[in-house]
């Protein structure tokens, strides 16, 4: 008792210090709070109103941006008018259901083993596999969904009740369509990288394969890396200029696309939200064919898919590599065992094409936008997710 009330007025005691440091932090504070418990209720509990069954429950309403900017779309584009869990039929839930939940609903995830995270241990393991398992055996759970057909054949791997495989749909990710682009040749050839953190993600191949590229083609080739998460002292080659921002500005983000000529993205764990982001502004992917394959990228059309020698929740993950910071370890030190020397000469190998004028960046530039229209659009996201969602309420599809 004596240590709570101890952390109590601590916890007050560095609250006034931090407004009396910064007083805008207040103000702050009162719009997140009115924001969160009043305007965002308000606005659900109208939507039961102006909306017809079913009526959802999205546990990200209208802060979905919060979560992971690749939601966002969510919060300015919602694929229906989401309502308040009590007045909702069906809910919809992201990586983990809560105890609580009395609802029939969709769990989305990027891969059930990466859900094993947001269980009880926390630990990325096959032993978490089986509580999973339960969650979507579940007779409230109606539909299991993940981002992509190559994610869904993936995660029924570890998935050893079979009858649960036809809970299972994709859900690809989207972004608004932007105004189709003309291509500027005349500068130095652009490679875009964004992660937010660096060895699962494959900064430091894309560094290497960069240093490699910039030797060859001098100030002909440069890279733009936003990245936040850089360890200290690593070495970044002469050609690099370096963005920390995180999340990025709207405005910034189309900066940065329509300044590249190449999103490359060499990573070693699930990454999906970029995709959708680099087709709409025209700008083709350079990325490792893990779980998507060709849904992600179209070889040679909207660019090019190299083959690393394992990625996360690859057969090795789960029996030597039990924990994600195991997996980053395991990382490292294969690089710097030379286990990515192949997977670095794959890419400069297409980074090349693109240089050397092999293939037609305009052309390439046009295939990714038309990609874009196709699959990832924000119509294309909304009207299955709607299906979805009729479906699991147990309505005949008619939209």
């Amino acid at each position: 008792m004596i240590r709570a009330l101890s952390r109590l007025l601590n916890y007050i005691r560095s609250t006034i210090v931090k407004v009396i440091k910064d007083p805008r932090k207040i103000a702050i504070a009162v719009d997140r709070w009115y924001q969160y418990y009043f305007v965002r209720p308000s606005r659900q509990a109208l939507n039961w109103a102006l909306t017809s069954p079913p009526r959802i429950y999205y546990a990200w309403a209208y802060d979905a941006a919060e979560h992971h900017p690749s939601f966002k779309t969510y919060d300015t584009h919602p694929p229906v008018r989401y309502t308040m869990y009590s007045l909702a039929d069906i809910c919809h839930f992201f990586n983990s259901v809560p105890s609580w939940n009395k609802k029939p609903f969709v769990l989305e995830f990027e891969h059930v083993m990466a859900m094993t995270y947001y269980f009880p241990g926390r630990p990325y393991s096959r032993d978490k596999v089986n509580y999973v398992q339960e969650v979507i055996a579940s007779d409230l759970c109606r539909v299991a969904l993940t981002l992509s057909k190559g994610l869904v054949t993936d995660s029924k791997r570890f998935i050893s009740d079979t009858s649960l495989y036809d809970k299972f749909d994709y859900l690809y990710p989207c972004y608004s369509t932007q105004p189709s682009r003309s291509m500027d040749l005349s500068r130095p050839f652009t490679i875009l990288t964004i992660a937010t953190r660096f060895y699962d993600k494959g900064v430091h191949i894309a560094l290497k394969a960069f240093g490699v590229l910039r030797e060859r083609y001098g100030s002909q080739v440069q890279m733009i890396l936003v990245c936040d998460c850089l360890p200290t002292g690593y070495h970044v080659p002469d050609g690099v200029i370096i963005y920390t921002a995180h999340p990025l500005s709207d405005t910034l983000k189309a900066k940065l696309y329509n300044n590249s000529h190449v999103l490359f993205l060499p990573v070693l764990s699930e990454t999906f939200g970029c995709f959708p982001e680099a087709y709409a502004y025209g700008t083709p992917v350079v990325t490792t064919r893990i779980h998507h394959g060709d849904e992600t990228v179209r070889e040679g059309i909207t660019g090019f898919l190299v083959d690393p020698p394992f990625y996360l929740f690859s057969d090795e993950h789960g029996m030597r590599q039990k924990t994600m910071e195991e997996f980053v370890i395991y990382c490292k030190q294969s690089f710097e065992n030379g286990g990515f020397n192949n997977l670095i000469e794959q890419c400069v190998n297409r980074l090349e094409r693109m240089i050397s004028g092999d293939v037609d960046l305009v052309v390439m530039s046009a295939a990714a936008q038309a990609f874009h229209r196709e699959m990832f659009s924000i119509e294309v996201r909304n009207q299955k997710l709607r299906q979805i969602y009729r479906r699991v309420a147990g309505l005949a599809n008619d939209v």
